[in-house]
């Protein structure tokens, strides 16, 4: 394990690279030996199909780095979008047991559909039921590979991540918090999709594409006149905000 300027032990990382781990191996808790060789993409690419797994390490990676390589403008859409929510960012779920509950309740909820306004009268969209099967899978893969294996301190640690967590979803589910936050689905668009947005040739051609989507809503005003909003020139000036190239970007 690294050890700090005092030459006291670095709290153990729930998944480390190979250089990180040149001590014996007893000196790490029981229940992380077996993800020590794995990056949390490297370990969920086990059981996650890839593009689904690009699709999840852009949502989190403003609140957690899964270790998978995605674009700049990707990672800066995505920090967009958390830095709403989340007062201390980004978590460390694996460096903190407290933070990794904070990261595990929020897969909980979001399976649950907690993420969605109690008082929507809308059907969940096509973001949204994408992003619950995945959430569904990794919470059972955290439930049934990690959590189960913490110590009565480690848990104790958990659970209050887990009421942090909770908090961040009530702020989530404020309608009138989102209603102030009108970039905030396309930033999240973006950094979820964003194999699909860099396949386009223009920001037109991205802009009508979150329009089709229904994540720029469209509304019709008292006289009748259609409105989206927000308005193509503020999506325009967030796309110019994370950094996303104009015209058709390079394939990775």
């Amino acid at each position: 394990m690294k050890t700090n300027s005092k030459n006291q032990p670095a709290t153990p990382a729930l998944w480390a690279n190979n250089e990180d781990w040149i001590e014996p191996v007893k000196k790490v808790p029981a229940f992380i030996k077996p993800f020590m060789v794995d990056t949390p993409a490297q370990f969920l690419e086990k059981y996650i199909a890839r593009e689904k797994l690009e699709a999840l390490a852009g949502a989190s990676y403003g609140f957690t780095d899964l270790g998978m390589e995605i674009p700049e403008w990707a990672k800066n859409a995505s920090c967009q979008f958390w830095k709403n929510y989340i007062e201390k960012a980004p978590l460390r779920p694996r460096e903190s047991v407290e933070d990794f509950g904070v990261l595990a309740v929020m897969m909980e909820k979001f399976t649950q559909g907690h993420f969605i306004p109690p008082q929507s009268i809308t059907p969940p969209s096509k973001l949204e039921k994408f992003l619950s099967g995945i959430a569904k899978r990794v919470f059972f893969l955290l439930k049934e590979k990690i959590v189960s294996r913490l110590s009565h301190d480690e848990k104790a640690q958990f659970h209050k991540g887990c009421a942090r967590g909770e908090k961040i979803i009530a702020r989530m589910q404020n309608p009138n918090y989102l209603d102030m936050i009108q970039l905030a689905p396309v930033y999240l668009a973006v950094a979820v999709m964003w194999r699909k947005i860099e396949s386009f040739d223009t920001h037109a051609d991205r802009i009508q594409w979150l329009k089709a989507n229904k994540v720029i809503k469209k509304f019709t005003t008292h006289d009748e006149v259609d409105k989206y909003v927000p308005s193509d020139r503020v999506v325009y000036q967030a796309f110019d905000t994370i950094g996303l190239p104009t015209g058709k970007l390079k394939q990775t």
